[in-house]
């Protein structure tokens, strides 16, 4: 996100390979460019704020959710898949269940991001992605 991950090991290459060098930082520049655009545009446009304007679609269960945790930076999210929705008396679903790695979370719906459907072919006979426990 803007700075070296000290996760990975840094590569030092001898002064005969100049030009990897290059590549392998060019690299890295556009991956970092990827991910600030990604978190800049892409992610805030998924939790629409049109309140009172038109209904959000209604989160199902199955749902595939990104969890809005304010401790963490947006990158670091968890997402999960909605185990169980909460209606209030008005028949409004207020929270939801969801379940992350083995660990089932209830959390109200302001706080969740439905993520985007993943296109499902008839014709298409490759295996779909597993989805997060």
């Amino acid at each position: 996100m803007g700075q070296p991950d000290g996760a990975l090991p840094q590569v030092v290459y001898p002064d005969t390979e100049i030009l990897s060098r290059r590549r392998w930082r060019h690299s890295q520049v556009l991956a970092d460019h990827f991910w600030s655009r990604f978190i800049r545009e892409y992610l805030p446009g998924l939790q629409t704020r049109q309140k009172w304007q038109a209904s959000p679609p209604e989160l199902l269960e199955k749902a595939v959710v990104l969890m809005v945790d304010p401790q963490l930076p947006r990158a670091l999210w968890p997402i999960g898949h909605v185990t169980r929705v909460h209606r209030s008396n008005d028949g409004c679903i207020r929270s939801a269940d969801v379940n992350i790695k083995g660990h089932v979370y209830t959390r109200p719906v302001a706080r969740l991001v439905m993520l985007p459907a993943l296109p499902s072919g008839e014709d298409d006979e490759s295996p779909t992605p597993n989805l997060p426990d």
